[in-house]
């Protein structure tokens, strides 16, 4: 997969159509993938994202109750749904965490959220008795 055509990325892989809107419009969220894995592996999220404020305004993934570093990509020559944001699954107790994106002001205070699905956690063989 080639990161110089980012568009190619949700084509390669199996990803969840959906349409998540937040409280304020601020985020309409239009796909992810992928649903499960283990910790580590990538998670990524296409959105729409629209803002009238002048000042800077900040993404993140949030998995589970975690902020996540996220990268944020804007996708050439896509008009509506241009955002790309990856980020890693981290470890988690749980077997299943929801998926939330956060935009926050240059204070770090979140102005907005989306909740727009799950992620399931594989569940490892190295602990059976097998």
């Amino acid at each position: 997969m080639s990161l110089s055509n980012p568009k190619s990325l949700f084509s390669s892989l199996p990803s969840t159509l959906i349409s998540s809107h937040s409280p304020n419009n601020m985020i309409h969220i239009l796909e992810y993938s992928p649903k499960e894995g283990e910790r580590g592996v990538p998670i990524t999220v296409r959105l729409h994202f629209s803002h009238s404020s002048s000042e800077a305004i900040y993404l993140r993934l949030v998995v589970g109750s975690t902020p996540m570093p996220t990268k944020v990509r804007e996708l050439p020559d896509v008009v509506y749904g241009r955002w790309q944001l990856d980020a890693t699954a981290p470890a988690s107790t749980l077997d299943k965490v929801l998926l939330s994106v956060e935009a926050l002001d240059k204070n770090s205070q979140v102005i907005d959220k989306a909740t727009f699905g799950e992620f399931s956690y594989w569940i490892s063989n190295s602990t059976s008795n097998c």
